[in-house]
């Protein structure tokens, strides 16, 4: 039997209502993939992904509310993921879904050391994986050329391997997605020349692809550029290079002119700003009211200063 001490991490299975031990079923499944309840063999769920499920309902709400009542979501999320990591700290959707709950928590810098930890994790499993792929490959050819020796050598030292570790999914749309994540939290720590060297990486991997990562991952680097480099002083730089390629990507997308108005007026061009706001107000996510106050609170505050320094040279 399973769970014959004081239950730890307790988990209450959905079908029977029988409670176990998180660390206990996953190493009950793990032995036995298809076992069912100890005590009345009802079917089993995936354990892990029932905690990620849990974890992802808990961070759905918080991201709908705020104050303590968010951070007692992400605090239940949380506990959820580290039911997998108490019990393989390597579970990279385990890692992914931590840092992503710390960043929505506001722990910018706790998230920014969960995200690195997980590129390198994946880092090091794509390593792993490409070595695997090459003895597979040795070990087809040495079949292929009557060495079963060699072939049945090159078999015994994957098998002796283990399981292949597991990467991102979906390959380097995902590996964008996480890099992306952790430009985000850097730029939340006002971490700005990080985050900026974190962009012209992914800039570089893209390379002459165009269709890297997808359209919507892509409007979200040229956003997150356009922000660095507004921040940074680099107004002309976040108007005409990665703010006007947002904007032409897609114009309805929230907050896609904030940070090219913002630079226009930083540089003295109120009237480029009021234009630029003004677009936002007319284009961008109709369906998003506070995106949409935010947009007229930005535009009125323009036009504000312009009549302001128009009466006083007046």
């Amino acid at each position: 039997g399973i769970c014959l001490e004081r239950l730890k991490q307790p988990v209450t299975l959905e079908g029977c209502g029988h409670m176990f031990c998180h660390s206990c079923l996953r190493n009950y499944q793990n032995f036995s993939p298809n076992a069912t309840c100890p005590f009345c063999r009802a079917q089993l769920p995936d354990v892990d992904q029932h905690s990620l499920d849990r974890a992802s309902m808990h961070t759905a709400r918080a991201q709908k509310i705020s104050g303590a009542e968010k951070q007692a979501q992400c605090e239940l999320a949380l506990a959820e993921v580290q039911k997998i990591l108490d019990v393989d700290p390597t579970d990279l959707r385990a890692g992914h879904m931590r840092a992503e709950i710390l960043l929505i928590a506001g722990d910018a810098e706790s998230a920014v050391t969960a995200f690195k930890a997980v590129l390198e994790l994946n880092s090091s499993n794509q390593n792993v994986q490409d070595e695997r792929r090459q003895i597979l490959a040795q070990a087809d050819a040495a079949f292929a050329a009557g060495d079963d020796d060699e072939a049945d050598r090159l078999m015994t030292m994957l098998e002796q391997g283990g399981a292949s570790p597991k990467v991102f999914a979906g390959g380097k749309q995902g590996l964008l997605e996480t890099k992306l994540k952790l430009a985000a939290a850097q730029q939340d720590m006002s971490d700005w020349e990080a985050a900026m060297e974190l962009y012209m990486s992914i800039v570089r991997d893209m390379g002459d692809d165009h269709t890297y990562g997808g359209p919507k991952l892509q409007l979200k680097l040229w956003m997150g550029m356009t922000r660095v480099f507004f921040e940074t002083g680099e107004y002309e730089r976040a108007i005409c290079g990665p703010g006007s390629m947002g904007i032409a990507m897609n114009r309805h997308y929230p907050g896609v002119h904030k940070y090219v108005a913002l630079s226009e007026k930083a540089s003295g061009d109120l009237t480029a700003a009021i234009r630029t706001a003004s677009r936002a107000v007319l284009y961008e996510a109709p369906w998003d009211p506070d995106n949409k106050a935010e947009n007229h609170a930005l535009l009125n505050d323009l036009i504000a200063q312009r009549d302001e320094s128009g009466s006083v040279t007046a």
